[in-house]
């Protein structure tokens, strides 16, 4: 399903290298956490391989080093603790600044589509440094 070479480019873009880990372990379809000591600033990317559908990077700026990505994946269901049927989009904002790199998930029912919309989602959050 997931191809490297696909991811590779779009974080290439904005400066930064990627690293695709996957799991079939755990509640989380989709996770980017970046690389602190000898990985600093690289971004890894998470998939848990039985629930992920589909991979997509929905926009790129390369200039202000952007990027929206995100998966198509079964939900959990805290309840029965197990995967639902029902799929949900699972988007993170990645990005390089002064201060290094960053990942902060939207939320599910956020729907951003562009850079812009995730960076309006995510402003709140990003003010007060959470």
């Amino acid at each position: 399903m997931l191809c490297d070479s696909f991811l590779v480019r779009p974080f290439r873009a904005i400066g930064a290298k990627i690293r695709v880990e996957t799991t079939r372990e755990g509640s989380s379809p989709f996770q980017v956490d970046v690389g602190c000591g000898a990985e600093d600033g690289v971004f890894i990317l998470k998939f848990h391989r039985d629930v992920c559908r589909e991979v997509r990077v929905f926009d790129l700026d390369a200039r202000d080093r952007l990027l929206l990505i995100g998966v198509r994946a079964c939900v959990w269901d805290p309840v029965s603790g197990g995967w639902t049927g029902e799929t949900a989009q699972y988007r993170y904002l990645c990005g390089r600044d002064e201060g290094g790199s960053f990942a902060v998930e939207i939320s599910i029912g956020g729907g951003a589509e562009t850079v812009a919309e995730a960076m309006a989602a995510v402003k709140p959050r990003l003010a007060r440094g959470a």
